[in-house]
């Protein structure tokens, strides 16, 4: 959650606007910018005047790269993020850049595709997510995590990276809580999932080395 704030579920906040301060500056934040919008909006009905939207929620300020990481223009200075962030849960959320990183200095990173074995295998009906899966990934869907978690190996210190397709999936959290309960103890959610490596391999000047951790694309989804 964002340090400091006040947390309203938006079917509370449809109820009742009574938390909220009048005559403030508002930020309304949510994990990846789907219920933030419509907060906004039930607020300036009620005549609140000064409403703000974190875009795209903590998923994409978790997924900017930190300074030194990349050479995009987009980039948070160190340490920001631990500031503007209280971790409550005993994972960590992974940007892209620091993925790359990760990957190229621990040969023993277990990274898991927590989406269905359709999707990992680009056999989704919505064709579109047939993205391919990142390289050297083993498939567990987040049902199937806590019983196939002896996939992972014994040594509970092993880092684990978990994907989804994006941003918009909340299994890999799902799946980053489950493990961190059963005891591991460095578990990240890479941020944006396989599309967002893609996307910023595509996009964003010099990162274009992103592209080779995805493989298996199919030839219509290049």
């Amino acid at each position: 959650m964002v340090t400091g704030s006040v947390n309203i579920p938006l079917a509370s906040l449809k109820s009742s606007t009574s938390g909220v301060p009048m005559g403030k500056k508002i930020l309304i934040v949510d994990n990846f910018g789907n219920d933030a919008p419509e907060a906004a909006r039930l607020l300036a009905e009620k005549g609140y005047t000064d409403v703000n939207v974190l875009f795209n929620g903590l998923d994409l300020l978790e997924s900017l790269p930190h300074s030194g990481g990349a050479s995009s223009k987009l980039i948070i200075p160190a340490g920001c993020t631990n500031k503007l962030i209280t971790r409550t849960v005993k994972y960590e959320i992974l940007p892209a850049d620091e993925f790359d990183i990760m990957s190229k200095k621990d040969k023993n990173l277990a990274i898991v595709d927590v989406r269905t074995m359709e999707e990992f295998n680009n056999q989704s009906k919505q064709y579109w997510r047939n993205v391919g899966h990142i390289r050297d990934a083993v498939n567990i869907p987040l049902a199937d995590i806590e019983k196939r978690s002896a996939e992972l190996g014994d040594n509970k210190s092993r880092p684990i990276v978990l994907y989804h397709f994006s941003g918009g999936s909340s299994d890999p959290y799902a799946a980053a809580r489950k493990l961190a309960d059963m005891g591991y103890q460095k578990v990240y959610v890479l941020s944006g999932g396989v599309f967002n490596l893609r996307w910023r391999a595509a996009n964003i000047k010099g990162e274009s080395r992103l592209k080779d951790y995805v493989v298996d694309v199919p030839a219509d989804n290049l």
